[in-house]
Protein backbone atom coordinates (compact mmCIF):
# COMPACT_ATOMS: atom_id res chain seq x y z
CA UNK A 1 0.00 0.00 0.00
CA UNK A 2 2.88 2.55 0.61
CA UNK A 3 4.35 1.88 -3.04
CA UNK A 4 1.20 2.22 -4.45
CA UNK A 5 1.03 5.60 -2.66
CA UNK A 6 4.25 6.76 -3.45
CA UNK A 7 3.59 5.98 -6.89
CA UNK A 8 0.71 7.84 -7.19
CA UNK A 9 2.54 10.86 -4.65
CA UNK A 10 5.13 10.77 -7.76
CA UNK A 11 3.17 11.10 -10.47
CA UNK A 12 1.25 13.85 -9.61
CA UNK A 13 3.68 16.00 -7.81
CA UNK A 14 5.09 17.71 -10.64
CA UNK A 15 1.74 19.14 -12.20
CA UNK A 16 0.28 19.87 -8.57
CA UNK A 17 3.54 22.15 -7.96
CA UNK A 18 3.46 23.68 -10.92
CA UNK A 19 -0.40 24.01 -12.00
CA UNK A 20 -0.94 25.78 -7.88
CA UNK A 21 1.98 28.31 -9.10
CA UNK A 22 -0.05 29.21 -11.68
CA UNK A 23 -3.36 29.75 -10.00
CA UNK A 24 -1.57 31.59 -7.30
CA UNK A 25 -0.14 33.95 -9.83
CA UNK A 26 -3.65 34.22 -11.69
CA UNK A 27 -5.22 35.02 -8.71
CA UNK A 28 -2.92 38.31 -8.07
CA UNK A 29 -3.46 38.96 -11.95
CA UNK A 30 -7.28 38.93 -11.77
CA UNK A 31 -8.24 40.29 -8.55
CA UNK A 32 -12.05 40.57 -9.62
CA UNK A 33 -12.43 36.52 -9.11
CA UNK A 34 -10.83 36.73 -5.50
CA UNK A 35 -14.20 37.99 -3.76
CA UNK A 36 -16.51 35.79 -5.35
CA UNK A 37 -14.12 32.85 -4.74
CA UNK A 38 -13.93 33.71 -1.10
CA UNK A 39 -17.87 34.18 -1.29
CA UNK A 40 -18.51 31.04 -2.52
CA UNK A 41 -15.54 29.52 0.20
CA UNK A 42 -17.68 31.07 3.23
CA UNK A 43 -20.82 29.43 2.16
CA UNK A 44 -19.59 26.15 1.51
CA UNK A 45 -16.68 25.92 4.35
CA UNK A 46 -16.93 28.60 6.30
CA UNK A 47 -13.03 28.99 8.31
CA UNK A 48 -11.99 25.89 10.52
CA UNK A 49 -14.25 23.38 8.62
CA UNK A 50 -13.41 20.62 6.14
CA UNK A 51 -14.56 22.26 2.76
CA UNK A 52 -17.03 19.87 0.62
CA UNK A 53 -14.52 20.35 -2.68
CA UNK A 54 -17.04 19.36 -5.04
CA UNK A 55 -19.69 21.75 -4.11
CA UNK A 56 -17.22 24.45 -5.24
CA UNK A 57 -18.24 25.10 -9.25
CA UNK A 58 -15.92 28.41 -9.27
CA UNK A 59 -12.98 27.45 -7.87
CA UNK A 60 -13.16 24.35 -10.78
CA UNK A 61 -13.88 26.67 -13.22
CA UNK A 62 -11.18 29.01 -12.05
CA UNK A 63 -8.75 26.37 -11.65
CA UNK A 64 -9.45 24.83 -15.17
CA UNK A 65 -9.17 27.71 -16.62
CA UNK A 66 -5.36 28.16 -15.02
CA UNK A 67 -4.53 25.02 -16.66
CA UNK A 68 -6.36 25.95 -20.42
CA UNK A 69 -3.89 28.86 -20.30
CA UNK A 70 -0.95 27.74 -18.44
CA UNK A 71 -0.48 24.34 -19.81
CA UNK A 72 2.67 22.72 -17.99
CA UNK A 73 3.62 20.74 -21.47
CA UNK A 74 2.63 21.90 -24.99
CA UNK A 75 2.04 18.50 -26.29
CA UNK A 76 0.47 15.44 -24.48
CA UNK A 77 -0.45 11.72 -25.11
CA UNK A 78 2.90 10.46 -26.69
CA UNK A 79 2.27 7.25 -29.15
CA UNK A 80 4.96 5.19 -30.39
CA UNK A 81 3.33 2.87 -34.00
CA UNK A 82 4.04 -0.47 -33.38
CA UNK A 83 2.61 -0.87 -36.98
CA UNK A 84 1.87 1.12 -39.94
CA UNK A 85 -1.41 2.72 -39.00
CA UNK A 86 -4.01 5.10 -41.37
CA UNK A 87 -6.00 7.56 -39.61
CA UNK A 88 -10.35 8.09 -40.48
CA UNK A 89 -8.63 11.53 -42.23
CA UNK A 90 -6.31 9.52 -44.63
CA UNK A 91 -3.10 10.73 -42.20
CA UNK A 92 -0.67 7.53 -42.39
CA UNK A 93 2.08 7.14 -39.69
CA UNK A 94 4.32 4.33 -40.44
CA UNK A 95 6.12 1.85 -37.75
CA UNK A 96 8.16 3.74 -35.05
CA UNK A 97 6.52 7.39 -35.90
CA UNK A 98 5.37 9.19 -32.83
CA UNK A 99 1.89 10.73 -32.73
CA UNK A 100 0.90 13.36 -29.98
CA UNK A 101 -1.86 15.68 -28.96
CA UNK A 102 -0.80 19.46 -29.33
CA UNK A 103 -2.76 20.30 -26.11
CA UNK A 104 -1.14 23.62 -25.66
CA UNK A 105 -2.99 24.82 -29.44
CA UNK A 106 -6.01 23.30 -28.24
CA UNK A 107 -6.20 24.93 -25.45
CA UNK A 108 -5.98 28.54 -27.11
CA UNK A 109 -7.66 27.79 -30.65
CA UNK A 110 -10.44 30.24 -31.39
CA UNK A 111 -12.33 27.95 -32.73
CA UNK A 112 -12.57 25.77 -29.86
CA UNK A 113 -13.02 28.39 -27.01
CA UNK A 114 -14.28 32.15 -27.40
CA UNK A 115 -11.73 34.68 -26.67
CA UNK A 116 -9.49 31.82 -26.34
CA UNK A 117 -6.38 34.08 -25.28
CA UNK A 118 -8.41 36.03 -22.73
CA UNK A 119 -8.53 34.85 -18.76
CA UNK A 120 -12.17 33.82 -18.32
CA UNK A 121 -12.10 32.52 -14.64
CA UNK A 122 -15.37 31.36 -14.78
CA UNK A 123 -16.59 29.79 -18.23
CA UNK A 124 -16.80 26.15 -17.19
CA UNK A 125 -18.99 27.26 -14.62
CA UNK A 126 -21.16 29.25 -17.42
CA UNK A 127 -20.43 25.97 -19.39
CA UNK A 128 -21.93 23.63 -17.11
CA UNK A 129 -24.52 25.42 -15.60
CA UNK A 130 -26.10 25.50 -19.07
CA UNK A 131 -25.27 22.31 -20.15
CA UNK A 132 -27.70 21.11 -16.74
CA UNK A 133 -30.64 23.48 -18.75
CA UNK A 134 -30.13 21.27 -22.40
CA UNK A 135 -28.16 24.66 -23.66
CA UNK A 136 -25.55 25.11 -25.74
CA UNK A 137 -22.29 27.29 -24.74
CA UNK A 138 -20.23 28.77 -26.86
CA UNK A 139 -17.33 29.47 -24.27
CA UNK A 140 -16.17 25.74 -24.23
CA UNK A 141 -16.06 22.34 -26.66
CA UNK A 142 -19.73 20.81 -27.13
CA UNK A 143 -19.47 18.06 -24.76
CA UNK A 144 -16.34 19.20 -23.02
CA UNK A 145 -15.81 17.26 -19.72
CA UNK A 146 -17.80 18.64 -16.50
CA UNK A 147 -14.63 18.77 -13.92
CA UNK A 148 -10.66 19.28 -13.51
CA UNK A 149 -10.22 15.42 -13.15
CA UNK A 150 -12.69 14.45 -16.49
CA UNK A 151 -10.15 12.63 -18.85
CA UNK A 152 -11.64 13.02 -22.75
CA UNK A 153 -10.15 14.29 -25.95
CA UNK A 154 -11.26 17.96 -25.51
CA UNK A 155 -9.10 17.64 -22.28
CA UNK A 156 -6.19 15.36 -22.08
CA UNK A 157 -4.18 17.42 -19.50
CA UNK A 158 -4.37 14.30 -17.30
CA UNK A 159 -3.42 11.66 -20.72
CA UNK A 160 -5.91 9.46 -22.05
CA UNK A 161 -7.55 6.04 -22.10
CA UNK A 162 -5.55 3.32 -19.74
CA UNK A 163 -2.52 5.79 -19.02
CA UNK A 164 -4.33 8.65 -17.61
CA UNK A 165 -3.02 10.13 -14.65
CA UNK A 166 -3.61 8.07 -11.78
CA UNK A 167 -2.40 10.83 -9.04
CA UNK A 168 -4.76 13.51 -10.48
CA UNK A 169 -7.62 13.10 -7.84
CA UNK A 170 -5.06 13.57 -5.30
CA UNK A 171 -3.41 16.25 -7.29
CA UNK A 172 -6.75 18.24 -7.67
CA UNK A 173 -7.77 17.64 -3.59
CA UNK A 174 -4.98 19.22 -2.67
CA UNK A 175 -4.32 21.68 -5.34
CA UNK A 176 -8.01 23.06 -3.85
CA UNK A 177 -7.28 22.63 -0.61
CA UNK A 178 -4.41 24.98 -0.85
CA UNK A 179 -6.54 27.59 -3.28
CA UNK A 180 -8.98 27.56 0.13
CA UNK A 181 -6.40 28.17 2.78
CA UNK A 182 -4.98 31.29 0.89
CA UNK A 183 -8.06 33.08 -0.05
CA UNK A 184 -9.40 32.31 3.51
CA UNK A 185 -6.15 33.42 4.99
CA UNK A 186 -3.72 35.56 2.79
CA UNK A 187 -3.94 38.38 0.61
CA UNK A 188 -1.18 38.46 -2.46
CA UNK A 189 0.15 39.76 -5.24
CA UNK A 190 2.84 39.85 -7.73
CA UNK A 191 6.72 41.97 -6.69
CA UNK A 192 6.42 42.65 -10.59
CA UNK A 193 2.98 41.69 -12.66
CA UNK A 194 4.85 42.57 -15.69
CA UNK A 195 7.50 39.74 -14.79
CA UNK A 196 7.73 36.37 -16.85
CA UNK A 197 5.68 33.76 -15.65
CA UNK A 198 7.39 30.97 -17.11
CA UNK A 199 10.03 29.47 -19.40
CA UNK A 200 10.23 26.90 -22.01
CA UNK A 201 12.29 23.23 -22.07
CA UNK A 202 12.20 21.24 -24.94
CA UNK A 203 8.14 20.76 -24.68
CA UNK A 204 7.34 21.78 -21.31
CA UNK A 205 6.72 24.35 -19.99
CA UNK A 206 7.43 25.85 -16.26
CA UNK A 207 6.76 28.54 -13.84
CA UNK A 208 9.88 30.73 -13.79
CA UNK A 209 11.80 30.78 -10.14
CA UNK A 210 12.53 34.19 -10.48
CA UNK A 211 8.68 35.55 -9.98
CA UNK A 212 8.04 36.83 -6.91
CA UNK A 213 4.17 36.53 -5.12
CA UNK A 214 4.14 38.40 -1.82
CA UNK A 215 1.95 37.53 0.49
CA UNK A 216 0.39 39.27 3.53
CA UNK A 217 -2.05 37.67 6.10
CA UNK A 218 -5.70 39.17 5.47
CA UNK A 219 -6.78 41.52 8.47
CA UNK A 220 -9.69 39.02 9.85
CA UNK A 221 -12.96 41.80 10.49
CA UNK A 222 -13.79 41.34 14.20
CA UNK A 223 -17.26 39.77 15.10
CA UNK A 224 -19.61 42.12 15.67
CA UNK A 225 -21.39 42.16 19.33
CA UNK A 226 -25.17 42.50 20.08
CA UNK A 227 -26.04 43.66 23.52
CA UNK A 228 -29.13 41.32 25.18
CA UNK A 229 -31.51 43.38 27.26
Amino acid sequence: MVGEIIAVWFGSVHQLAMTATYAIEDLCLHEEYVHPLREEINRIAPEGLCPELAAMPLLDSFLRETVRCTNSDAITVRRKALTPFTFSDGVRVDQGDWVCIPQRAMMRDPARYSHAQQFDGFRFARANKLLALNEGCADVPEGAPLQLTDVDVDWPIWGLGNTACPGRFYATTVLKLMMVCILQGWECRLADPRALRWRTWRSSVVPRTGTVVVFQRRQMESPTLVRRA
